[in-house]
């Protein structure tokens, strides 16, 4: 009888184990614009995806890594452009986590939307997960995860001439995926001890 009721409870018991189990989900997305880039570059468009990092941007993409490296980072998104995939590499070779370029990620609201989407359930039981993306189209990644206007100065986005973007190449955003809205969201900081602030041209049209 004894063993009988042990049964019982077990089988009650087994169903709620199970989709305890399955509720995982991903936890964390990490943001940031790529690294300092060569502003001595020829500015036109069928070039712009090769622009490649100064040394400055190169340093600034091996501290990202440093500072990432016991994140348990999952998976790096970036655009297939050189500057976001070089700025992603130190991460990629010293975690084993290869490069994933998605250019979903610099495409529409739908698509973006259609990409954080499928991140979430492929990622479902992973720790975080970094995006490298563009002055541009971090703002726009922010707003999908839940940036408002009311939080746009904390997390360094400003409206210039009717587009969102960021300045500088410091900017690092932690997402909290269990935290809706902007208080879900904080920025952080890639800074070097030593680094000379490079200013990027505007490029409307472009991916800066």
């Amino acid at each position: 009888m004894k063993n009988r009721s042990w049964l019982a409870s077990a089988l009650v018991a087994l169903p709620i184990f199970l989709l305890a189990g399955s509720a995982s989900a991903l936890e964390t997305i990490y943001l940031v614009r790529h690294a300092d880039k060569e502003t001595a570059w020829p500015k036109t468009k069928e070039l712009n995806a090769f622009q490649p990092l100064t040394c400055t941007g190169s340093a600034r993409a091996e501290q990202l890594a440093k500072q990432l490296g016991e994140v348990k980072i999952a998976a790096i998104y970036t655009s297939t452009t050189t500057r976001t995939l070089a700025t992603g590499l130190p991460l990629a070779k010293a975690t084993g986590v290869p490069i994933s370029p998605d250019d979903r990620t610099i495409k529409t609201k739908n698509k973006i939307a259609k990409f954080f989407k499928d991140m979430k359930a492929r990622h479902a039981a992973d720790s975080a997960i970094l995006v490298v993306g563009h002055s541009n189209t971090v703002p726009e990644l922010l707003i999908e995860l839940g940036a408002e206007t009311s939080c746009y100065p904390a997390l360094d986005i400003a409206d210039h001439d009717g587009e969102l973007l960021i300045h500088g190449y410091e900017g690092l955003w932690r997402v909290d995926l269990s935290r809706p809205g902007c208080a879900g969201i904080e920025r952080q900081e890639v800074r070097l001890e030593e680094s000379t602030p490079t200013t990027a041209p505007k490029a409307h049209g472009t991916h800066h």
